[in-house]
């Protein structure tokens, strides 16, 4: 073959690829611009096609899930703390009655609460002491030393708070509320709380604020009793009852 021929060939061979790039460029170029920047949309792409690792990390937001999508069924077991839920979001009834939730999960807060004793609960310390007892008051009617106690019944770990005596003492004898305890060991009694001797006359119900000695209930060692002591009789003399106030933490 001659070499005029070849170059004839030659020139055709590239003739023929610059047409075929032109082409390409042709029906490519537009195809390129159309794949511009935030171009794709839903339709260009095939249902079920967009995996996880497509997806960029904190790409999806609250505003990209449709409301109820999402299922118990997609959360991982134990994959919720604290830090996902708003606080005070937890009702009553968001926990199942038998959660049986333990004492130790509970904060509680310091209650004060307290404990009322009728005049009338009292009972004499003798046989000798004559009294009458009406509408819960108490009337000491004579028989020195005049002694009433009563049972007291305050929750183990409490501290008492205040200890009051409701009387009428119209006359000169005295009266003294005593919160007492005895020891379960020794026997040995001793004042936790004192309210009194009363003073003065007057035909007034009066409530005397007394001092407390020994605040801590502890049951495990101690049996506790109020007692009202009558210096003398008269009948204007009456117990109305003892309040004591004491401190909790606890249902």
């Amino acid at each position: 073959m001659s070499k005029e021929v070849l170059k004839r060939l030659f020139v055709k061979g590239v003739v023929s690829y610059l047409a075929v790039l032109l082409l390409i460029l042709t029906v490519a170029v537009p195809a390129i611009a159309v794949m511009a920047a935030n171009s794709v949309n839903s339709a260009a792409i095939i249902n079920g096609q967009v995996k996880t690792k497509d997806i960029g990390k904190r790409a999806v937001t609250a505003k990209k899930i449709a409301l109820g999508a999402v299922r118990s069924a997609h959360i991982k077991d134990g994959s919720i703390t604290g830090a996902d839920i708003g606080d005070g979001s937890i009702t009553n009834s968001d926990i199942a009655a038998g959660a049986a939730i333990a004492d130790s999960k509970i904060s509680y807060s310091t209650k004060t609460k307290r404990l009322s004793i009728a005049g009338d609960a009292f009972t004499p310390t003798s046989n000798s002491i004559t009294y009458t007892k009406a509408f819960g008051m108490l009337l000491f009617g004579g028989g020195l030393p005049g002694w009433f106690s009563a049972p007291v019944s305050l929750p183990d770990g409490a501290k008492i708070t205040g200890f009051r005596f409701n009387y009428l003492d119209n006359d000169s004898p005295e009266m003294t509320a005593v919160l007492v305890r005895r020891h379960l060991t020794t026997g040995a009694y001793e004042s936790a709380a004192t309210a009194g001797p009363t003073t003065g006359a007057s035909a007034d119900w009066r409530n005397l604020n007394g001092t407390v000695e020994k605040p801590d209930i502890d049951n495990d060692n101690y049996i506790y009793s109020a007692m009202i002591v009558f210096s003398g009789s008269s009948a204007t003399m009456i117990a109305g009852g003892i309040i004591i106030a004491y401190e909790v933490n606890g249902p």
